[in-house]
């Protein structure tokens, strides 16, 4: 008898291009957190009273998020269902991007710059999570469009932020 549960992605149906294309934008905007702050220093330290030097740190707060949600919850994704794993980090990301919008306050706004950068950690779990969903011989296209998606959205994001 074989235990595994059925693999979705063993049928010859392939992901929509629609969803692919979904995944991949959101993936990219999602990534794209991490960076707006970076050219808006100048104007995070005018709007909260600080020197220029300690706005730096919204930055670093926003990639150690980052980091430290890959690190633990990442590997969540083997265990807990990734739908909601996601969904969840996601969440997150709203509620520091909520709290960087309309915070004005220093230490208010260094705990949102690190909930953005713990929710944009989803994307490590999106991308294997869509590979799952894919047949294998599509699976390469599959991650390669996604990939494609977070890169423009690296790229994308500091020119967007200095508009």
């Amino acid at each position: 008898m074989n235990s595994q549960a059925p693999n979705p992605a063993s049928s010859s149906t392939s992901m929509p291009r629609s969803l692919i294309l979904l995944l991949a934008t959101a993936v990219g905007v999602i990534a794209a957190n991490l960076y707006y702050a970076q050219p808006l220093t100048a104007m995070i330290s005018h709007a909260l009273g600080l020197a220029p030097e300690a706005a730096g740190l919204v930055v670093t707060l926003t990639q150690l998020g980052y980091g430290l949600g890959v690190l633990f919850f990442a590997p969540l994704g083997d265990i807990v269902e990734n739908r909601r794993l996601v969904l969840t980090l996601i969440g997150v990301a709203i509620f520091g991007l909520l709290g960087l919008a309309y915070v004005t306050e220093w230490i208010p706004y260094c705990i949102a710059a690190f909930a953005t950068g713990v929710g944009a950690s989803s994307v490590q779990i999106i991308v294997p999570f869509a590979a799952h969903l894919t047949p294998d011989a599509k699976r390469g296209q599959v991650v390669g469009n996604l990939m494609s998606g977070l890169m423009l959205g690296i790229m994308l994001s500091r020119p967007i932020a200095s508009l």
